[in-house]
C-alpha cells in the first residue's frame, strides 16, 4: 500500500480508541499514524492473565473486543489497560489484569512510544501532564480506600 492509503487504513481501524483516549485526542495525524503502525495485536481467552501483577511496566493494551479485569475496574472497548507504563518506568505493578471474555486489545510497546514523542516535543509534554494528573488521582484514591 502507499503510506497515505496505509495511514488512511491504519487511522481508520484504530479510530475507537483514538478518539476516546485523552492522550491521543487532538493529536496529529502523523504521531498518531506512527503509534498505530506499531501496535502489535494480541488476542486472550477468558481467564488469561494480560498483566502480571510485580512485573514491570513495559508496555500498555487498547483493547479492541472483549471485556477485561484488573486493579479494582473493568476495560471495555477503546480503554487502555496498563496506563501506568507512561508514567511509572519501573516501579512493578501493583495488580494483574485478566481478561473475563475473549479479549483482542493492540500492544504498545513503552520505549517504542517513547522514541516516537521524541519527535513531537507538544505532545510529549501532553503526556507528560496527563501522566502527572493520573499520578495525583493514583495518589489521592490510595489515601481514600
Amino acid at each position: 500500500l502507499s503510506p497515505a492509503l496505509r495511514g488512511k487504513m491504519l487511522l481508520y481501524i484504530n479510530k475507537s480508541w483514538i478518539t476516546r483516549e485523552a492522550h491521543f485526542k487532538g493529536a496529529p495525524q502523523d504521531f498518531v499514524i506512527k503509534v498505530a503502525s506499531i501496535l502489535t495485536r494480541h488476542v486472550y481467552p477468558p481467564k488469561e492473565e494480560i498483566i502480571a501483577m510485580d512485573s514491570e511496566p513495559r508496555e500498555l493494551f487498547i483493547v479492541n473486543r472483549g471485556i477485561a479485569a484488573g486493579n479494582n475496574r473493568l476495560f471495555t472497548v477503546g480503554q487502555m489497560i496498563g496506563i501506568d507504563a507512561l508514567f511509572h518506568k519501573s516501579t512493578p505493578r501493583m495488580h494483574a489484569t485478566h481478561a473475563i471474555t475473549y479479549l483482542e486489545c493492540s500492544r504498545l510497546d513503552r520505549e517504542n512510544l517513547f522514541m516516537i514523542l521524541d519527535d513531537f516535543p507538544k505532545v510529549k509534554k501532553r503526556f507528560r501532564l496527563l501522566a502527572i494528573k493520573a499520578i495525583f488521582i493514583e495518589e489521592v484514591l490510595s489515601y481514600a480506600v
